[in-house]
This record gives structure tokens, sequence and C-alpha cells, in this order.
């Protein structure tokens, strides 16, 4: 691999012309960003490693608290100007960030910021209800789904003039706007919310689904977002933080791939990669200051993934709406990125040990990174 290649490419992606760098300290025994690190977004850079190591401790770094805060501004900009000229024309609803940046597992010129847009006055309660007095009739007479196919066929034109130098998509399930004035790609996801039957009895957020207007099927679809971010967030609590990690790097390979290679991996979405990382179990148990192992712990769940139909084909995304592998595509993505991560990690082993002519990639499992703390 190419590592020269591939760290200009990162460096590329996490450089916000308009942040400056301000030198700051790298923890790199823990390979996270202290306090005064989210400041940075290439602290990985001045690693004493190789190029290599540098690229995995940057792929799997998260975006600096600046550039988290920039994308999480310029979703709200939109929101709030789509709102604005949608309760104009008498539509009232609400903007909730969701998506990789809510997960803090977005990864910099390859992430949109996923905005839902959701109606206010009118929701969809599971029924049986869990008491009956706790909705009341809806004001409008329009049919839910006519309400939110409204919702987004007003959206599409008010993105369009409110955005004029904008692209502005209409995809199935989302406006997915870039260029012009956006510093980031941002996905509006018109929805309504979904009181699920467990949402009634607990009134826990993560309960709370949403239903998504589809184009194709003029239909809803039914989601539960802030359960995949509680089942994400915790199982990432358990293992060290180091389920992000995963995350991060697949899709940053996944970006660097070339584009022959990149459509046959986009056969597993970011949120099917970030499935996969969610299952990989005691594969995650590795010491943050040896997450270079990690590199080989992928290869391995990957590998016994594509032996394994049947225990493959059993596994759900973290909130149990749907298989993971539900789509023909998505097993040639699988191989391609253990190949590529198979690469990588061989790539790394004969960085560190170039005089071994027989490598051995348990060089990476014994691997520390372990530089002294520069000065803040």
């Amino acid at each position: 691999m190419d590592f020269n290649r591939r760290l200009n490419s990162l460096r590329q992606r996490r450089a916000f012309t308009d942040i400056a760098s301000t030198g700051v300290a790298l923890d790199s025994v823990n390979w996270s960003l202290s306090k005064s690190l989210n400041e940075s977004f290439e602290s990985y850079d001045a690693l004493k490693e190789s190029s290599g190591i540098k690229y995995v401790v940057g792929a799997m770094a998260p975006v600096s608290k600046r550039g988290t805060e920039i994308s999480k501004s310029e979703g709200q900009r939109v929101a709030n100007s789509l709102i604005k000229s949608l309760e104009a024309q008498n539509e009232n609803v609400t903007s909730v960030l969701q998506g990789s940046v809510a997960l803090n597992i977005h990864i910099k010129g390859a992430s949109d910021v996923d905005m839902l847009i959701i109606e206010r006055d009118t929701l969809f309660v599971e029924r049986p209800h869990v008491s009956s007095s706790a909705y009341v009739a809806a004001s409008d007479s329009r049919p839910l789904l006519q309400i939110v196919k409204d919702i987004r066929n007003k959206s599409e034109s008010i993105l369009s003039e409110n955005f004029p130098a904008v692209n502005v998509i209409g995809n199935d399930k989302s406006i997915a706007m870039d260029g012009g004035s956006l510093r980031v790609p941002v996905d509006i996801v018109p929805a309504v919310w979904f009181d699920s039957i467990d949402y009634q009895r607990t009134r826990d957020q993560s309960d709370r689904g949403i239903k998504i207007y589809s184009k194709s099927d003029d239909a809803f679809i039914t989601n539960f977002p802030f359960k995949h971010i509680e089942e994400v967030n915790l199982k990432d609590s358990r293992y060290s933080g180091n389920v992000k990690c995963v995350i991060r790097l697949l899709k940053t390979l996944v970006s660097d791939m070339d584009e022959t290679d990149k459509k046959v991996a986009k056969g597993l979405s970011s949120y099917d990669l970030t499935a996969l990382a969610y299952h990989m179990g005691d594969n995650l148990d590795v010491p943050v200051y040896q997450r270079v192992a990690l590199v080989l712990r992928i290869e391995a769940f990957f590998t016994f993934l594509i032996g394994a139909p049947e225990y493959r084909n059993s596994l759900s995304v973290p909130n149990g709406t749907r298989k993971i592998f539900d789509a023909p595509e998505r097993l040639p993505a699988l191989i391609l990125i253990r190949d590529e991560v198979r690469e990588l990690s061989f790539s790394i082993a004969k960085e560190i040990e170039p005089w071994n002519s027989n490598i051995d990639t348990g060089i990476l499992e014994r691997r520390i990174v372990a530089d002294t703390v520069f000065d803040q």
C-alpha cells in the first residue's frame, strides 16, 4: 500500500480551510483527543511512527471538535432555513440530527450531515395504545402519508430556492445537498414521529421511532435511529471506544479505494459497516495502546463471516429493523473490504520489520504505540 498517498488523502479530507492548526498535544497512548486536543485535526501526523501506523491512527481518530461543530452548524443552518419557509406554507415541523455525525463516527470529506425534518402536529401511534388518553385527534384532516409527502415536495422546491448555488438532488428517502455555500454535504430526511408501544410505556427517546417517506414506493419506512445511536454507544463504551475506531477505519478504507473497487465496496453502506463493527464482540477487546491490532481483528472477523453464511445471514443492524446481509451485493463488498484490510495488515507488518522475510502479522498484535506526549 502507498501510505504516503493515503496519508495525503487523509490530510486533505480532514483539513478545513477555515480551521487553524494550534499545535496541541496528542495522547498517542490512547489514540484519542484529550480536552485540549479536541481543537486539533492532524495530531496523528506528529506521531513518531511509520506512515502505515500514522494512517491507521488517523483513520481511527474522531473528527476534531471544531470540525464536528462545523458539520452540525451547517446541518442546522439548512434545517432552520427550510423550517422557516415550510412554516410560511403552513407546515409545522422541527429538526433532529441523526446519523454518523450524531454518533461521532463521521469522517471528513465522506460523511453527510443527516437532518430529520419531522412533522410536529401529527404522529403515528402504534396500537394497541398503552393509554387511550395520551393522545388527541389530529387537527389536520390530510392523511398522514399525504402530510409528509407534501412536506417532501415542498422541501425540494424550497431548498432549491433558498440555496440556489447548491446541488439539490431528490433521492428516494432524502434530499441530498452539496457544493455551493455548504462546507459539508447535508441530507434532509422528511419524516413523522412513530410512537412505538415501547416508547408509550417508557417515554425513552431511544424507543421512539420515525416513519420516513419513500418517494419510489409512495409509502412509509419505519426506522429507529435513536435506538441505533444508543446501542452503538453502549457497545462502544463496553470496548473502550474501539467500536467507533473500527467504524472510522472501515469508512476511511472504502473512501480511499479506487472508483472501481469503491463501487463494489459500497454494497455495504456506512450503516452496514457500523453494524458489522457492532457485532465484532470480543474481537474488539484490545488495549487502547495496541489498537493497531484491530486491523487483524477486523480481518479475522470478516473472514469468519465469509465462511459462515448461516451466522452471517442471522446478523441484524443494531436497532433490529433489518438483517445486515439482506441484499446480494453485501457479500462481494464484504470480501473486497476483507481483502483490503488483509493487505493493510501485511503492508504495516512489512513496514515495521522490513528486514523480516517471513512477515508475521502478529507483529501488529504486539505493536504498542506509546510515543511521548507533545507539549500543549
